[in-house]
């Protein structure tokens, strides 16, 4: 079992892709025992299409203190993919749409940005 509690701080490379770091605290349950450590590392979060779903990238590096075989290499390189499904500010009685969606500009016929119909 791994259990993992961390944060995360990233930068908003476009409208839909976020570059971040993450770190925090993990455990290693295993029949032998428990294995506590840290977890660090860098990720990329991108939003698929019009879909409330956004890709995860992620590389972590972790290191855990091993009291059980002292000597043994407890440090590990993580690659994971994931899918978040993200919603918006309408859950809970909130004003907004449940899903979250892209910020759509006004149309303003100066500028050129309306569509037709």
């Amino acid at each position: 079992t791994n259990l993992y509690v961390y944060g995360r701080a990233g930068v908003l490379i476009t409208d839909t892709s976020l570059l971040y770091a993450h770190a925090g605290w993990t455990r290693y349950e295993g029949g032998g025992g428990n294995l506590d450590g840290y977890k660090v590392g860098l990720g990329s979060e991108m939003k698929v299409a019009k879909a409330p779903i956004y890709l995860d990238l992620r590389y972590s590096y972790v290191t855990l203190t091993d009291e059980i075989i002292p000597g043994l290499d407890t440090t590990a390189h993580e690659f994971r993919v994931g899918l978040n499904f993200k919603l918006g500010p309408g859950m809970f009685g909130q004003k907004g749409s449940v899903f979250a969606e892209e910020e759509v500009a006004p149309c303003d016929p100066k500028l050129g940005n309306c569509k037709k119909r």
